[in-house]
């Protein structure tokens, strides 16, 4: 693939892409953070350390292409708006 290529795309489309690169504890991480819990939340919610979390918010920075909390609450809010436009809603009335 051509260097230019990934920087193409919108920065919008790659972070919703990369949303599903996020491994399973980086995405419990991360939506932990986006709800505004606090780096010594996550770690007791979870049980792990401190430190283990800022490393995944790290990485899950890293594949989402952002630089903080606010950047990941906004990929994290496209991918979720971008899954629920694919879904068709019914109306259903019983007579």
């Amino acid at each position: 693939m051509a260097p230019d290529a990934a920087i193409s795309q919108p920065p919008e489309v790659s972070a919703s892409l990369s949303v599903n690169g996020l491994s399973p504890r980086e995405r419990q991480v991360a939506q932990w953070a986006a709800a505004g819990a606090r780096n010594k939340e996550i770690a007791w919610q979870l049980g792990i350390s401190e430190g283990t979390v800022k490393l995944h918010l790290f990485h899950a920075y890293q594949k989402l292409g952002v630089g903080n909390r606010v950047g990941l609450v906004l990929a994290l809010r496209k991918t979720a708006s971008d899954i629920l436009a694919g879904i068709t809603f019914v109306s259903l009335t019983f007579v």
